[in-house]
């Protein structure tokens, strides 16, 4: 049985008294429907299945195969990497080190440019993205605080007006004023629902946005972590540079003074130019942006 029904049976209550629960029933059973009201209003389904439905167009136009592209050469460049700077470190002909090492800064430096292009293309995927949902949520959302603020108004009169009706039953004995308490009770109930609606409608919306956001991204980008690819990478190089050094220096030790001084201020100056091509490869490396650009709640 509804409570306002409920509430019309009050034992032992005057005639008077029956009468203000009688109203009062009336006004809060309003004060009800436009709670319900409110929350139909307020229903985020039509909204979040729009923001679908953006995902769904913006995924449509990334350009998928070229960016297939840029990962696999980033993959094979980082394996030539690692291949080079092992073979800097198997031979035993300095030369053929040194070769092997150009070899490997190069790769690095591919791969350099290969994350610089996939880093574009999935900051231009997330913003193009993020933009059309802010725009199409933007647009919701002030109409329907607009809306909010119309209902609240509605709110605060229904409530007022509900206890008002029934501040009578106050004084006229246990049994009135326990009717009393309960419409109170009921009244800040179907209150605060009509309340706390565009909160839900607002935080259920930008949840859902949030969502769309991590699913096309996962989609079209995968899991990958590039910045491991390529500290694993840099590491195997700069251990072979270090290695020809090494090597470099024991060659030098081996000669006559003339050439052993001129082959160790060229070992000496590869080591410098390994570690100048280092720091070229680290400053070149675009830093990843932040995961997910998330919409403010």
């Amino acid at each position: 049985m509804p409570l306002f029904l409920s509430l019309l049976v009050v034992g032992g209550a005057s005639d008077k008294a029956d009468a203000i629960v009688n109203r009062t029933a009336k006004v809060f059973g309003t004060l009800q429907k436009e709670s319900g009201t409110v929350e139909k209003r307020f229903g985020a389904d039509k909204l979040t299945s729009e923001l679908d439905q953006i995902g769904h167009n913006v995924e449509s136009t990334f350009k998928g195969d070229e960016y297939q592209k840029q990962k696999d050469a980033f993959s094979d460049a980082a394996k030539r990497a690692a291949k080079k700077a092992q073979e800097a470190m198997s031979t035993k002909n300095v030369s053929a080190a040194e070769d092997a090492l150009d070899d490997a800064d190069m790769e690095l430096k591919k791969m350099s440019k290969s994350d610089h292009e996939l880093d574009t293309m999935e900051k231009k995927l997330r913003h193009k993205l993020r933009d059309a949902m802010v725009s199409k949520i933007d647009a919701e959302l002030k109409g329907a605080d607009k809306t909010a603020a119309q209902l609240d108004r509605q709110a605060n009169r229904l409530q007022d007006q509900v206890r008002n009706t029934f501040d009578p039953l106050y004084g006229m004995g246990s049994a009135a004023e326990k009717q009393a308490d309960r419409f109170d009770k009921e009244t800040d109930r179907a209150f605060d629902h009509m309340e706390d609606a565009f909160d839900k409608y607002n935080k259920a919306v930008n949840g859902h946005a949030k969502s769309v956001q991590q699913s096309v991204e996962k989609k079209l980008f995968g899991d990958q972590d590039r910045d491991a690819a390529w500290r694993q990478a840099k590491r195997q190089v700069r251990t072979a540079t270090g290695h020809v050094a090494a090597q470099q220096n024991v060659a030098a030790a081996a000669l006559p003074l003339t050439g052993g001084l001129t082959l160790f201020m060229t070992a000496a100056l590869g080591a410098a130019a390994g570690g100048l091509a280092m720091g070229f490869a680290m400053k070149s490396r675009t830093p990843q942006c932040d995961q997910y650009q998330y919409l403010s709640a």
